[in-house]
């Protein structure tokens, strides 16, 4: 879906005179669901990107390349990430990444110990204030690892806290 989305925004741009005058081209890098796969497709695309755009690599844990990505005068800058989602606390805590779905971690964090969250719960109150007082619903929660739940876990209680009933977890 990130693929698809970002290959359907470049094609808007190009269309439409491009971004800046400049034809947007997409390289896509699959992380194939595995830590260093993930770690190789960021210093790839430090030399072949001038940024990540839709990132949703599951196993991004060592963010060093990202955030130690020089720039064409040899500078270190790193590369900016705007990601869909961030699965891991390094990536979660990345100064270049940026992204869409939050899991309102805070940072920096070292990895391990009790860890708080603080998520915006503006969409849900427009929901309970607009279209029902009374959502109710069935949360999904991926259990398989470790940072899967770590990235669910928060979202799911802060649309509990914001008024969401749960029937039931999954």
């Amino acid at each position: 879906g990130s693929v698809d989305g970002v290959k359907a925004w470049a094609d808007y741009q190009n269309a439409n005179g491009g971004l800046g005058c400049r034809k947007v081209e997409v390289k896509v890098f699959d992380s194939k669901l595995s830590p260093g796969d993930a770690k190789n497709s960021v210093l790839t695309a430090c030399t072949e990107a001038f940024a990540l755009v839709g990132t949703t690599a599951t196993f991004l844990n060592d963010v060093t390349p990202l955030e130690s990505c020089p720039d064409k005068q040899g500078a270190v800058t790193g590369l900016p990430d705007l990601a869909v989602l961030q699965t891991e606390p390094a990536h979660q805590c990345s100064a270049v990444s940026f992204a869409i779905l939050n899991t309102g971690g805070a940072c920096p964090y070292a990895g391990s110990g009790e860890r708080t969250f603080a998520l915006p719960d503006g969409p849900t109150r427009y929901l309970l204030d607009h279209v029902a007082d009374d959502l109710h619903g069935v949360f999904l929660i991926p259990k398989d690892l470790p940072s899967t739940i770590s990235a669910s876990i928060p979202v799911a209680r802060a649309t509990q806290d914001a008024g969401v009933e749960s029937d039931s977890e999954i």
